[in-house]
């Protein structure tokens, strides 16, 4: 049981780190770890409960979200987001902000992507702000 409390720490470490090479590389490790031990009881009992849990989560997280937001998902210039202070294509953005599945994994934005997108919002709000026609 010790394991596993150790791997289901570095398993909730990894979600909460940026994806790259390096999670991935993680990933791989505990992926290859719980396969070796899938059919101990321990394992085997609690990683439907766990899925399950993550599941309920990121659903509820992508809620959350798009009611924080609400109209001004719409208003919101998403693509200039993304491409501008994520260096990504607004698809990325988009798949986040809505919690779609990409191969098999549904993605949010972690703490600090919503860092990143919470100071593009009140940039793009002061700039608009300051705007005027003359």
């Amino acid at each position: 049981m010790k394991g596993l409390e150790k791997k289901l720490k570095e398993l909730e470490g990894l979600l909460q780190m940026p994806v790259g090479e390096e999670r991935e590389a993680k990933f791989q490790e505990l992926y290859t770890w719980f396969s070796a031990h899938k059919d101990e009881p321990d394992v085997r009992d609690i990683m439907p409960r766990l899925l399950d849990q993550k599941i309920e989560a990121t659903k509820e997280e992508i809620v959350t979200l798009r009611s924080q937001m609400g109209e001004l998902y719409e208003l919101l210039p998403l693509s200039y987001i993304a491409e501008v202070y994520f260096d990504k294509p607004k698809a990325w953005l988009y798949q986040r902000l809505n919690g779609y599945e990409i191969r098999g994994h549904r993605y949010t934005l972690n703490a600090e992507q919503k860092q990143t997108f919470n100071r593009a919002c009140q940039e793009l709000g002061q700039r608009i702000g300051s705007f005027c026609l003359v």
